[in-house]
C-alpha cells in the first residue's frame, strides 16, 4: 500500500504490569501506524520504552521502511520532551504531522499535547477497553483530539493585554491566529473601532459602532457595559457635523451640538496623549497636550467671544476696546495683505489676557512655566527640533494642560470618563 505523505510522530511509555501489558502497548501503537499509513515514523521515549517497540519492530522494518527512535531518558522533564517533539514538528512542517500522544508518561502527553497546539498538528490518541492504563487488544479505535478551544483561548487572553496596551494592529495580526473561537469577528470588529478612535478617525469608530455591536459587547462584557456606552455616545457627539443639514448660524457656539463636540475632542485628545505617554512614547504624547492646550483657548474664544482663531475679525476687538496698537500686531500676523488674520498657541492667550479673561490671567500668571513646556514641544524631534522628550516634561506640562481645561469647563472629568477607552478581562 501507497504510504500517505504523513509523519507520525509517537510518545512511547513501558506499559504496566510486564510483558503482556507491553505487548498490548505495542499492539495499540501499531494500530494507530496502520490507520495512519505514514511516510515517516519518528518514536519519543526513554531507553526502557524501546523495549515496547520490540514487539512491533520487525513489522515497522518490513511494512513501513524502519522508524526513527529518539531517546530522552527523563521521561519527566517536559520541557526535554516538548523541545524534541516540536524540534522534530517544525522539520516536517511542509509536511502533514500527526502526533500520537497514547503511550508514554503523563509528562510525556502533555509535551505531545502543547507541541500539536503549538504547531497546528493533528493530535490524536488509540482509546478503547482500558487494563491498568492500556488499551486491551481488539478494542483500540483512534481518536481525533481538539485542542484548538485551549490554543483559541491563549491567543485571545495576549489578544486582552494588546487591547489594553492599545496595540490594535498588533492585536488585529494576532486574531489571525484563532482557529475556531466564535469571538474572532467580535474581537476583530471591536479592535477596528479602537484603532479608528485611537487615531482620531471618530466617524469611522462611529459607523462600526453600531447598535447592534453594542449590545454584542455588552453581553459579552456587562461589567463594562455603561463604559461601552459612553465611549459610543462620546463617538456620536464627535462626529463630523454636516452644516448642510445643522443650521449652525453665524454663531456657532450657539448650536449645541457644535459646542459638545469641541469638549468631547479635547477630551479625546487629553485621553489620547495619556494613552501615548503610558506607552512610553513621550513626543507623541507632549506633542498631543501641545494641541490640547491650544484648543482650550480657540474653544474659549468661540464660547464667549465668538472670536474665530484662524479669521480674527480686527473691527469687532476695536469694538470691545483693544488697543490699535495691540490690533497692529494681530494684523502683522498676515502672509498677505488680503490674508485672514490667523493666531497661534500664544496669541490666542494673550488675545484672552487682554479681554481679562480668567484663561489668559492663568496663561499670564504661569506664563514662565508655560513658556518652558511649550518649548518641550518646539525642541521635539516631531515639531521643530532633535530633541527627545522625557517622563518628567510629559508631566510638568499635563499639569498645566489639565489646569486650563478645569477653568474651560467644570465638566472635565465627565468628558475625560466617557472619552476613556475601557480595559478589558
Amino acid at each position: 500500500m501507497a504510504r500517505k505523505k504523513t509523519v507520525l510522530l509517537m510518545t512511547v511509555g513501558t506499559g504496566v504490569g510486564g510483558e503482556e501489558h507491553k505487548k498490548s502497548l505495542a499492539h495499540g501503537i501499531m494500530s494507530s501506524v496502520e490507520h495512519h499509513n505514514p511516510e515517516k515514523i519518528i518514536f519519543f521515549g526513554s531507553d526502557e520504552s524501546r523495549d515496547t517497540i520490540f514487539f512491533i519492530e520487525d513489522e515497522l522494518n518490513e511494512d513501513y521502511d524502519g522508524y526513527e527512535f529518539i531517546q530522552i531518558d527523563n521521561v519527566d522533564n517536559f520541557k526535554e520532551y516538548f523541545y524534541g517533539i516540536k524540534e522534530k514538528a517544525e522539520e516536517f512542517s511542509d509536511e502533514k504531522v500527526i502526533i500520537d500522544y497514547t503511550s508514554g508518561t503523563k509528562t510525556m502527553s502533555v509535551a505531545a499535547a502543547f507541541t500539536s497546539m503549538v504547531c497546528h498538528n493533528k493530535l490524536v490518541s488509540v482509546v478503547g477497553q482500558r487494563e491498568k492504563g492500556t488499551v486491551n487488544k481488539g478494542t483500540e479505535s483512534i481518536r481525533t483530539q481538539n485542542i484548538y478551544p485551549v490554543y483559541d483561548e491563549l491567543i485571545i487572553e495576549k489578544v486582552k493585554d494588546l487591547f489594553n496596551s492599545n496595540r490594535f494592529e498588533a492585536g488585529k495580526l494576532l486574531l489571525s491566529d484563532i482557529v475556531e473561537s466564535s469571538d474572532k469577528e467580535l474581537y476583530n470588529q471591536l479592535f477596528d473601532i479602537y484603532y479608528n478612535f485611537d487615531n482620531i478617525n471618530y466617524d469611522n469608530a462611529l459607523k462600526l459602532f453600531d447598535e447592534n455591536f453594542l449590545n454584542k459587547i455588552r453581553e459579552k462584557w456587562p461589567v463594562l457595559s455603561n463604559k461601552f456606552s459612553e465611549n459610543r455616545s462620546a463617538l456620536f457627539n464627535m462626529k463630523t457635523i454636516d452644516v448642510d443639514k445643522v443650521d449652525l448660524g453665524k454663531k456657532p457656539w450657539k448650536n449645541k451640538k457644535y459646542r459638545r463636540r469641541c469638549y468631547y475632542i479635547l477630551a479625546s485628545l487629553l485621553n489620547n496623549a495619556k494613552r501615548r505617554f503610558n506607552e512610553g512614547k513621550y513626543d507623541d504624547a507632549i506633542a498631543r497636550l501641545y494641541r490640547s492646550f491650544e484648543l482650550i483657548a480657540q474653544i474659549r474664544l468661540r464660547e464667549k467671544y465668538n472670536i474665530n482663531t484662524s479669521k480674527v475679525d480686527l473691527d469687532y476687538l476695536k469694538k470691545r476696546g483693544l488697543t490699535d496698537e495691540y490690533l497692529n500686531t494681530l494684523d502683522s500676523c498676515k502672509y498677505d495683505l488680503n490674508d485672514d488674520v490667523k493666531i497661534g498657541l500664544a496669541k490666542a492667550y494673550d488675545l484672552l489676557e487682554k479681554l481679562n479673561d480668567s484663561l489668559g490671567i492663568f496663561y499670564a500668571e504661569h506664563y514662565n512655566e508655560i513658556n518652558q513646556c511649550s518649548s518641550f514641544r518646539n525642541k521635539s524631534i516631531l515639531a521643530h527640533g532633535l530633541n527627545f522628550q522625557t517622563k518628567e516634561n510629559y508631566e510638568s506640562f499635563e499639569k498645566l494642560v489639565l489646569d486650563a481645561a478645569s477653568i474651560l469647563t467644570n465638566d472635565l472629568e465627565k468628558y475625560l470618563n466617557q472619552t476613556k477607552f475601557p480595559n478589558i478581562r
